[in-house]
């Protein structure tokens, strides 16, 4: 072969097997080669040969790797082959690699046993690389990982090597575990003919061992792959799956972006010349090695969006935009070598425009993994069954995995505070200690963070007001969006003609929070625009059809329904729990009455312990110092102050309740308990006394006289009313409608127990039930309209007419569809009434309240 493998060693073949078998996974560790038939391995200089005449122009460094990507690639020898024109010219046909299993000789996890993955990549003769694929996580593996993994055809040309790296799965740093490296004609064989191009039979190679070594030559293990060659007249097998995206639309290379959930390396890309509305950074790239399980509902709901009328249209719409996937170089730290080319699925950037978004990636569903389900193994399902009921998934069907630009407040609640803090421990361990706290969050404290701005954009001062909104008017407007399109989404669930299997996939709520838009019509639009309710994360979820249901049998089909349903309980409890934050934050017109300053003491491994308890009218008041009833000579000093907002405002004003401090409070940790680490939960109780607005300091660490000097703002809305008025925009109806149960018997206080919230939510799913129902009368009564016959004199057949011209029943049929989309989709559209001479069944048909 032009480049021998780097190990210095010849794989060991086995004999031929077809290329669909599986492994069978050892339950015997490998045994290591005795050394002295183990050649060192000789890693050659530049313009040195490794047993060939090819010089050798790979170098990769695998010491310093974030997330298992590779840092140290190709030296700079020629521009990439990957990229060229030129290799499609001189490609002999494609192959499609099999990565079976491993046997590794090295443990690598000192305290548990290996989670191996292994990436595959592609490398060119000029010493361009491409990572072509990357298998999954074979958790608890061990020593004898088995994949079975089949990675996407690749274009090949005389002289292309193969290179398989094994790694160790972890949260941040990824442990390198070995790689070894073959050429594609030495790892074909006799499966690679003279006659490419000619024949279009599919040849398969044979099982090839080859040996994992660490870059110092150390062997660590052997790996088994196996090659199927696709000659050019054949045609690459997953050409006509995949929507390709010309690279010299964007600038390269790449640059890597970091996010605060999931693995899965992103990228930004910057358009050369954006269209009309887009921007230079109007998408982004995901890895694709890390979506290779996602791309093909990606590539089904883009089909299925371009069919007219599609039943899925109004769920589909939610997703991220997908342009398709682009081949294109990434940019790497070391300047001096070859950036690498990657395969990118081309998305929406919801970044874009934005100065900072802070943005929740909440993952849906009671249980999020089935043993079996495309490619979860039963280990790895039960290791994600103990995490659902040990999180939010199991109490509210859903949890937080996510938390992008998190306000100053959750910031300062330090996961590992009573384990001596995140400054004494490293980042792997903040990384998962953070998203465990994360996910044991209950929704009313998600949204309270989401919607804290009490530090974070900075308040512009009474003087600036009339140009600008005030933080707090820009989260009512945000979570007046959230609600509808998330009410919206709920509705559209229930109209999915057949059910989905969407197993731990996520809902992304975000908003602008660094920056105030200017006080204006546009101001407000653009914060209705910029705010964001998105579903993604695809990777273990099918896009089911009616076609494709009809073919299922009648144990899938229940199985379809059983994840469907939970699936969408959690998006009901999601809209249901953002509607609640509404009502008891911003649906209060008639003020608040009391006051109640509750002082806790953060506690990072157990529940937050009470301190002190303080309760005031709602009245100005100018700093006050108040003792506290909880020994030690406590006090706690606070002031309140009325703050009208200008004519144009949504709101009357706010109320400014400013927590200046605290002196002598009692200590609560340690183990003489000489210290607390308090911060104050400032919660409003309305006059009627059925509202709670509730917000939360910073944690001061480690103090028994905390100074916080942090200003809240309590909301008074200039009219109530504005709930119904989101969720009639979801749904006409669904806020203002006279259905039972009532809006108000849906959003309880929050401090109602169990029971009385599952009643509350129970309610309001009813509500949600109401609207599909309502939803099909319409459709009823226009379908009888549309075949309303009448005889004319002569006894012919004719339709009455509109005063327009057109026959009633298709216009209705037209306005209905107008109506639908209303309901579904544009914000802010209003439906044309029919005209009066209308039959009144049509008009109640269209306003059912």
């Amino acid at each position: 072969a032009p480049f021998p493998p780097v190990q210095g060693a010849p794989p060991v073949e086995q004999a031929a097997q077809p290329f669909t078998m599986g492994c069978q996974q050892s339950q015997s560790k490998a045994k290591a080669p005795e050394a002295a038939k183990t050649p060192d391995l000789v890693r050659p200089s530049e313009g040195e040969s490794s047993g060939g005449k090819t010089p050798l122009a790979i170098s990769t460094s695998t010491s310093n790797i974030d997330g298992a990507v590779d840092n140290g690639e190709a030296k700079l020898l020629s521009p990439s082959s990957f990229l060229s024109e030129g290799r499609k010219s001189a490609s002999q046909g494609f192959v499609v690699l099999r990565v079976i299993k491993a046997e590794l000789t090295k443990n690598f996890d000192a305290l548990t046993k290996m989670d191996p993955f292994a990436i595959v990549y592609w490398v060119a003769e000029d010493g361009s690389r491409n990572e072509a694929s990357r298998t999954r996580t074979d958790w608890g593996g061990h020593m004898t990982p088995c994949w079975n993994h089949t990675c996407r055809s690749q274009r090949y040309c005389k002289g292309d090597n193969i290179e398989v790296q094994v790694w160790e799965k972890d949260v941040v740093l990824s442990e390198f575990c070995g790689k070894a490296r073959i050429g594609v004609e030495e790892l074909l064989g006799g499966a690679l003919k003279e006659d490419h191009g000619v024949s279009s039979r599919p040849s398969v190679g044979k099982h090839s061992t080859l040996e994992l070594r660490l870059d110092n030559g150390q062997l660590t293990g052997t790996v088994t792959i196996q090659a199927l060659y696709l000659s050019l007249e054949a045609g690459p097998p997953d050409e006509d799956e995949q929507t390709t995206v010309d690279p010299a639309l964007f600038e390269a290379p790449a640059t890597r972006i970091g996010v605060s959930g999931g693995t899965a390396p992103f990228f930004n890309l910057k358009l050369k010349n954006p269209a009309a509305g887009q921007s230079v950074t109007h998408y982004l790239g995901k890895d694709l090695s890390h979506a290779n399980d996602e791309i093909t509902f990606y590539e089904e709901a883009l089909a299925e969006k371009k069919v007219v009328g599609s039943p899925l249209a109004p769920l589909l719409k939610f997703m991220f935009e997908y342009a398709g996937v682009v081949r294109l170089q990434i940019d790497i730290a070391d300047k001096g070598k070859m950036a690498p080319v990657k395969d990118l699925l081309v998305m929406r950037n919801l970044r874009d425009g934005h100065v900072e978004l802070r943005m929740l990636d909440i993952k849906i569903g009671q249980v999020t993994s089935q043993a079996g389900w495309q490619g979860k193994s039963r280990t790895a399902a039960i290791r994600q069954s103990i995490v659902d009921g040990l999180t939010n998934s199991a109490a509210e069907g859903f949890r937080l995995e996510g938390f992008d630009n998190r306000p100053p407040g959750l910031t300062s609640m330090d996961p590992l505070l009573d384990l001596g803090g995140q400054a004494s421990r490293k980042e792997k361990t903040v990384k998962k200690a953070t998203r465990i706290m994360l996910q044991r969050l209950p929704a009313s404290t998600i949204l309270m963070h989401f919607l804290d701005v009490h530090q974070s954009p900075k308040d512009p001062g009474a003087a600036e007001l009339e140009k600008v909104l005030s933080p707090v008017e820009v989260t009512e407007i945000v979570l007046h969006e959230v609600v509808r399109w998330l009410s919206t989404l709920a509705v559209a669930c229930r109209k999915c003609p057949v059910p989905q299997k969407w197993i731990g996939s996520s809902v992304a709520l975000g908003f602008e929070s660094g920056k105030l838009p200017e006080r204006s019509i546009k101001g407000m639009q653009e914060t209705r625009k910029s705010t964001h309710i998105n579903i993604f994360d695809w990777g273990r979820s099918e896009l089911n059809t009616i076609s494709k249901h009809m073919q299922l049998s009648d144990n899938d089909q229940r199985d379809r329904s059983k994840f469907w349903g939970n699936y969408v309980g959690g998006i009901d409890r999601l809209a249901w729990e953002a509607a609640r934050a509404y009502w008891h934050n911003f649906n209060n017109a008639d003020g608040w009455a009391e006051l109640s300053f509750l002082i806790f003491d953060f506690d990072s491994m157990t529940r937050n312990e009470f301190i002190a308890n303080l309760d005031v009218p709602v009245e100005e008041t100018a700093e006050k110092t108040v003792k506290l009833d909880c020994g030690n000579n406590a006090s706690f000093t606070y002031s309140i102050t009325w703050r009208p907002l200008p004519e144009e405002s949504r709101m009357k004003g706010t109320w400014r309740v400013t927590v200046h401090r605290a002196v002598n409070i009692p200590g609560r940790d340690g183990p003489f308990k000489s210290a607390s680490d308090p911060f104050v939960e400032v919660l409003a109780v309305s006059k009627d006394g059925e509202r709670r607005y509730r917000q939360a300091s910073s944690v001061k660490p480690h103090t028994v006289n905390p100074v916080w000097d942090e200003v809240f703002d309590v909301p008074v809305a200039l009219r109530s009313g504005e709930l119904e008025a989101s969720l009639d925009a979801a749904a006409r109806g669904l806020g203002s409608g006279r259905s039972e149960p009532s809006i108000e018997e849906a959003m309880l206080p929050s401090s109602a127990e169990a029971t009385a919230v599952e009643d509350a939510v129970q309610a309001w799913k009813l509500r949600l039930d109401s609207m599909l129902t309502s939803l099909e009368a319409q459709r009823s009564c226009i379908e009888r309209l549309n075949t309303r016959e009448s005889r004319d004199s002569d006894g012919a057949l004719s339709r009455r007419s509109s005063p327009t011209g057109a026959s009633s029943g298709r216009w209705l049929t037209h306005a209905m569809s107008e109506a639908d989309d209303a309901t579904l989709a544009a914000p802010g559209s209003i439906i044309e009434m029919p005209p009066k001479k209308m039959p009144m069944c049509c008009l109640g048909a269209l306003c059912p309240a």
